[in-house]
């Protein structure tokens, strides 16, 4: 089914690629030898840096605001925007965990934590992406037109080209 929120659709369907690799890392985190886990850290890091979080910054400059006018309610985002905050703040504790892993031991506990951490990355971004598929992408495919939904597109990419602050 082809709907005005299909680009939306197809990219979070590239992420579920993505989140798959940071489960799969997470699973295996006890059994990868040091180097083959600082490959997967790095392909996960690339992914949160480059595409997931600019993407989620620029869905708040872009979208955010689409979803609160269609609602009617300010506060309609206000938790896809703190899950927003959490996926930085974990992404933030993963550099940290990839940073050891390089320049000091990592053991056990280290593997515990990077793997709990892994695990609290999938479940959040999970959570997020079924929340804007399942609730606010068919609100905005129901009160956007063809036109409106077109500006929204190309208000994602621009934000997204410059580095959309979060409010």
């Amino acid at each position: 089914m082809n709907t005005l929120t299909q680009p939306l659709r197809e990219e979070h369907d590239r992420y579920r690629v993505a989140l798959k690799d940071i489960q799969e890392t997470a699973d295996a985190v006890e059994d990868l030898s040091l180097p083959e886990l600082r490959t997967r850290l790095d392909r996960v890091d690339a992914f949160l840096t480059a595409r997931f979080l600019p993407r989620a910054r620029a869905e708040e400059a872009a979208v955010f605001p689409l979803i609160r006018r269609v609602i009617g309610a300010r506060e309609s985002t206000s938790g896809m925007a703190r899950e927003d905050l959490e996926v930085e703040r974990l992404a933030g504790k993963l550099a940290v965990l990839r940073e050891r892993l390089v320049y000091s031991y990592f053991g056990r506990n280290e593997r515990r934590l990077l793997r709990r951490t892994l695990y609290e990355l999938y479940s959040t971004i999970r959570l997020h992406l079924a929340e804007e598929d399942d609730v606010f992408l068919p609100i905005l495919d129901q009160h956007l037109s063809a036109a409106e939904a077109i500006e929204m597109v190309e208000g994602l990419e621009e934000a997204e080209r410059q580095g959309a602050a979060v409010p």
